[in-house]
């Protein structure tokens, strides 16, 4: 037996390009949210890569430059999105490559949390938000993954941002 089909052609088609790769931090939520930034690849559930890092200097989430990046449980929305190509910043505590996440303002509470990003963790270890890489053999593969993503013609890439306690 078959049934008509009463869809509209692009309501039925899957998405066409549905992202192959997925970063994940996930880390233990305290002092400088120490963990790992896992980097998966969808197809053949490998991983790509596993990153020591780190987000924030104080464990509240809600709390502008020293919590840590937000998880999807406190922001509500699906993911983030982490640019493959970096942007050089020479502020005091990144000072070279950054990988911006956007959204850039999230709403958190009655507050919002902005400017987050991938970096080298560097000078005293935390940041202000964002996710830092604890070393630099870390940070030098990192960097390499994402050249090799932009490489192949990935431009973005899902973050998901889990905590423990």
């Amino acid at each position: 037996m078959s049934f008509p089909n009463k869809f509209p052609p692009k309501t039925t088609k899957a998405i066409s390009n549905p992202p192959s790769k997925l970063l994940v931090f996930y880390a233990k939520l305290g002092n400088k949210s120490k963990g790992q930034l896992l980097a998966i690849d969808k197809k053949s559930s490998a991983l790509d890569g596993t990153f020591q890092a780190l987000s924030g200097i104080k464990p509240n989430q809600k709390e502008k430059a020293r919590g840590p990046i937000p998880s999807q449980q406190v922001t509500k929305i699906p993911h983030y999105i982490v640019h493959t190509r970096d942007i050089f910043l020479s502020k005091k505590g990144i000072e070279g490559a950054f990988f911006k996440i956007t959204p850039f303002n999230i709403p958190v509470g009655t507050s919002s949390r902005s400017d987050f990003g991938i970096h080298a963790d560097r000078n005293v270890p935390g940041t202000a938000g964002c996710i830092g890489i604890k070393d630099g053999a870390n940070w030098e593969n990192f960097k390499r993954l994402m050249d090799d993503y932009a490489k192949a013609g990935i431009n973005s890439v899902p973050l998901i941002v889990s905590y423990h306690r």
